[in-house]
Parts: C-alpha cells; structure tokens; sequence
C-alpha cells in the first residue's frame, strides 16, 4: 500500500512532495503535464489525463493523479476525515468529474452528489440513474429483477411483509397477507422469468375484483405452476 501524506488543505509540501515526484518517476503518478488546473478557469482541468485525484501542487498548478494505467498494486484510496471536513468537496466531487470512461456506484444519502454532478456526466456520455425511495420521479427498479429462485422470493416477501406492518406484531392477516405476495411472486417469475413482471397488475387483475376470480386464476391459471400453486390454493380473499 503507498502511503503518501497530502496534508495542508490537499497540498503536496515538503517531504509528500518528494514521495510525488518518486512516484512519477516510479509510473505510478501521471506526469504532471497532464495535470493541470486552474482555479481561475475550471474548464482547464476537465481536459487532465483521466485517473483517481488524490491531490494537489498548489505552487504549480498541478493535480497529484492516479491514472488508470499505473504501476500501481491497486486503485484503492482511503479518506480519513471528521463531519464536515470537506471529504467529499476535496475528494469524492473531483474524482466524480475526472473519471470519465468507468463504470461508477456511490451512496449519496443527502442527494447532493447527484445534483451536483449528474447533468455533467451525462455531458460525458455516461447514463445516470439514481435510486431514491422518497423522490419517486427518479430512477428506480424492480426487485423480482433479483429473484431467481423459490428461497429469493420468499425473501423478498418477507421483507415487504415486514416493512408494511404498523406494529411489531406478527398477526393472522399479515401472514397470509406474505404468503399470498408469495405466491403472486413465484406464479410472475416462473410464467416469464426474463421480464420486468408487475406483481400489482396480476394483483389488480385477479385478485382484487373478487373471490371468485381469484378462485378462477388459482385453479385455472396458477394451477400450471405447482409451486405458485401451493401458496396460494389454500388463501381466502379477504387475506388482503
């Protein structure tokens, strides 16, 4: 692991500047030609050789990179930093900006990342997509995307089960309630496992109208898939 103190507001000063300028030589840093900036025109750094930033030279208006091409053992950087101390605005914004051709995934729970970033990746080239559970108008996913087996779904109705009781209780109706998710779980991915099933339009269709139609898609419709079938048979209507 390269140990390299950038201390003093991210400068390379002193003996860190002397580990940098090993470190050129050595191939793991790029050159410093290919990294300038300019804090009266940010659009100068935009063009500095693609790579992980882990620093800069004040005094020469350079950025201290890790490029993707490197002697380096690994691309692996550690910030250690308290609230408030700027991790992401020295850290994870310029490395946002600077890597341009590789795939990226980051945790953003305030949100700000995004917002501050992603009409400039998608300038790049990149698709965007952000998973937010409050703002629906963003991006989203399906979860029977991740099901691919009976313990999957199973899983995954326990936990919706789970997160939309109003207590800690454990009651009648809850689960039967988990058990018919189940069942509508299992029944969509085993008809046609390879697309984005809607388990509320099958709900919708056959099992909210009435007894009887749900009775008709059990025994007529489910009863082709034993597992789904299973689950579901013994259910009443008014579990949901």
């Amino acid at each position: 692991m390269h140990n390299v103190n950038l201390t003093g507001g991210w400068c390379a000063r002193g003996r860190a500047n002397g580990y940098v300028n090993d470190y050129i030589e050595r191939g793991i840093f790029s050159k410093r030609s290919r990294a300038k900036y300019d804090s009266r025109n940010p659009y100068v750094a935009l063009a500095a050789e693609e790579g992980i930033i882990l620093g800069r030279d004040q005094n020469k208006k350079q950025l201290i990179l890790l490029p993707e091409q490197t002697d380096a053992d690994n691309h692996n950087v550690l910030t250690f930093g308290s609230s408030g101390a700027s991790k992401g605005q020295a850290n994870v914004l310029p490395n946002l900006v600077n890597i341009r051709s590789q795939n990226m995934f980051g945790t953003d729970p305030k949100g700000e990342l995004f917002l501050l970033t992603a009409p400039l990746k998608r300038d790049q080239g990149y698709a965007v997509y952000q998973i937010d559970f409050i703002d629906f108008e963003q991006s989203r996913y399906n979860p029977l995307d991740y099901v691919f087996t009976d313990v999957d779904a199973q899983n995954l109705s326990m936990t919706i089960a789970a997160n939309s009781k109003r207590d800690d209780k454990e009651d009648f109706f809850m689960e039967r309630a988990q058990k018919m998710l189940l069942g509508l779980i299992v029944y969509c991915k085993s008809t046609n496992p390879t697309t984005n099933n809607d388990v509320i339009n099958i709900y919708n269709a056959y099992v909210a109208p009435d007894e009887d139609t749900f009775a008709v898609f059990v025994e007529d419709i489910v009863g082709r898939e034993p597992t789904a079938y299973q689950t579901l048979k013994g259910l009443n209507y008014t579990t949901i």
